[in-house]
């Protein structure tokens, strides 16, 4: 595996969720005074999230051009930054870290493994490897991140933010 390609992606995300945090930062981030509803930490949530990743990670296998998935990644993840950093860049940076480092990397092998398939070499084990990460981040932002989630809340207003209220 070539790490420095690896990491080239990886990076790519991050810079993408960057600069959706820049933009979100000059346009004067929603302040954290409006709560936001959770989902319920359950098996629905786990499958949702696991669909969007995978179709997400199939896009960026089948592309397979270095280029392009880069301006595929930098598209996404900024626009995902912005979204992300809405309520402010601790809710966002808490929001997001738990499971992102992990997802963003499995979504990395992932694209690395779409670069080599066309030249039919070593792409079978980054791309296992990127899916299993997908998987393992899947169940931490669908149970683990929302746990954080709430106590934070609890720190900012004083209460648990139910996903009923």
């Amino acid at each position: 595996m070539n790490w420095k390609r690896i990491l080239s992606i990886y990076l790519a995300f991050w810079l993408g969720l960057f600069l959706g945090g820049i933009i979100d930062y000059f346009l004067g981030f929603n302040k954290p005074g409006i709560p936001r509803k959770l989902p319920i930490p359950d098996y629905s949530l786990f499958i949702n999230v696991i669909e969007i990743n995978l179709t997400f990670a199939i896009i960026i296998f089948i592309v397979q051009n270095a280029i392009i998935q880069r301006i595929i990644i930098l598209f996404i993840s900024t626009f995902l930054g912005e979204v992300v950093f809405k309520s402010g860049i601790i809710l966002g940076l808490v929001g997001i870290l738990p499971h992102g480092l992990i997802e963003t990397l499995g979504f990395s092998f992932i694209a690395y493994a779409g670069q080599n398939y066309k030249e039919n070499t070593h792409f079978i084990k980054p791309l296992i490897l990127g899916i299993i990460l997908i998987f393992i981040a899947a169940f931490i932002e669908s149970s683990i991140t929302l746990y954080i989630l709430q106590e934070i809340y609890k720190e900012f207003y004083g209460e648990i933010l139910s996903p009923f209220s």
